[in-house]
C-alpha cells in the first residue's frame, strides 16, 4: 500500500483487471443517466434510498454494513456480477477500516461512468455536518480513458490509477478533490462514503 502525506491510501491491485472487466460489461448495458452532461449510475445502494429505486433489500442485516442488492434480472452474468459488487463493497468495507484502525460502516455505494464530457468539479465529500467525519474509497474499474484525472490540489497530487486500484481518504477540506473532464474513453469507479459505527452497532 502506498500512500500520499498520510492522508490518501492508495491499494494497488485490489481487484483483478479481468474481474473489473467483467463488472464493466454488464453493468455498462443497464446505466441511468444522471442528469449531468457524461455521467451515468449503475447499481447503487444507500440506506435512505427507496429499495425500489436503488434496487435494495431494506430488511438486509446491519451487521456487515451492506444492503444486499436485490436487482436479480433474467441474465445470469449480470446477476453474478451483482454478486461480485456486493461482496466487493463487503471488502472494501473492511479494508477502508483496516487502513484507517477504525471499525467503519459502509454508508452508501454506487457505480459510477463517466464518458466523454464527464467532469466533477472541485469539492469535498463531507459538506454537512452529518458526515463530517466519513470516509471516502473509490475502486477504479477501468484505465483507458483520456483525461479524467482525479486531483487533490491542497495535496498536489493528481493521479489516473490503474483498473483494480482503490484510493481512500478522509473527505474533509483538506481533500477537496476535483474529477478532471473525460477527453476520451469512459472512466468507471465503484464510489463508496464509510462512517464509524456507533457503539450500539454491530
Amino acid at each position: 500500500m502506498e500512500n500520499i502525506q498520510d492522508k490518501l491510501f492508495i491499494v494497488k491491485d485490489f481487484l483483478f483487471s479481468e474481474t473489473c472487466g467483467f463488472l464493466v460489461d454488464n453493468f455498462s448495458k443497464n446505466l441511468k443517466d444522471t442528469g449531468q452532461p457524461g455521467i451515468f449510475r449503475g447499481p447503487v445502494g444507500h440506506d435512505n434510498h427507496k429499495s425500489e429505486d436503488a434496487g435494495i433489500n431494506k430488511n438486509a442485516s446491519s451487521v456487515s454494513g451492506i444492503n444486499k442488492i436485490i436487482q436479480k434480472t433474467e441474465d445470469i452474468n449480470y446477476n453474478i456480477a451483482i454478486d461480485i459488487f456486493t461482496s466487493t463493497c463487503t471488502n472494501i468495507e473492511k479494508t477502508v477500516s483496516n487502513i484507517f484502525k477504525k471499525n467503519l460502516l459502509l454508508k452508501s455505494y454506487f457505480y459510477s461512468h463517466m464518458k466523454s464530457g464527464g467532469l466533477n468539479r472541485l469539492h469535498m465529500d463531507n459538506y454537512s455536518e452529518g458526515q463530517s467525519e466519513d470516509f471516502s474509497a473509490i475502486l477504479y474499474l477501468s484505465d483507458n480513458y483520456e483525461g479524467g484525472l482525479i486531483n487533490f490540489p491542497k495535496l498536489k497530487t493528481e493521479l489516473k490509477p490503474n483498473a483494480g486500484t482503490l484510493i481512500a481518504f478522509v473527505g474533509n477540506e483538506e481533500l477537496e478533490h476535483e474529477v478532471k473532464e473525460v477527453v476520451f474513453g469512459e472512466r468507471i469507479n465503484i464510489i463508496c462514503f464509510l462512517s464509524e459505527r456507533r457503539d450500539n452497532e454491530n
